[in-house]
């Protein structure tokens, strides 16, 4: 059992090669099994669809809007904004009576609770 042995770092080094020339041979049959033109095919027709979606999107993205759709943009945008507003502000008064009942309900049982 004391033969020579590989040092370690040589039998990883082996190990890796081997490892890759074995993937290398997997692959290279995969390959041959499938050929390449559907693929090649597949990749271009795919590609070509994506260039058509990111040709309407920039085209869509460049129109120039209108001078009335452009203030109905505004008037949208105005209305939205105004929206927040009012339902900010009921929050807050609601928020406010509801601080005000629970300050009352405090007073209301110190004056219960005190001798």
């Amino acid at each position: 059992m004391h033969g020579k042995r590989l040092p370690r770092e040589l039998s990883l080094l082996l190990g890796r090669s081997f490892d890759r020339k074995v993937l290398s041979n997997v692959i290279l049959r995969s390959l041959r099994q499938f050929p390449v033109e559907p693929i090649v095919d597949d990749i271009v027709s795919l590609a070509m669809i994506r260039v058509l979606e990111v040709d309407k999107l920039v085209e869509e993205h460049n129109k120039e809007l209108t001078t009335d759709e452009l203030i109905e943009l505004h008037c949208v945008s105005q209305q939205e904004v105004m929206e927040e507003e009012v339902t900010a502000k009921q929050q807050s008064s609601s928020a406010i009576r509801e601080i005000l009942k629970a300050w009352g309900n405090c007073c209301i049982l110190t004056r219960e609770t005190s001798p």
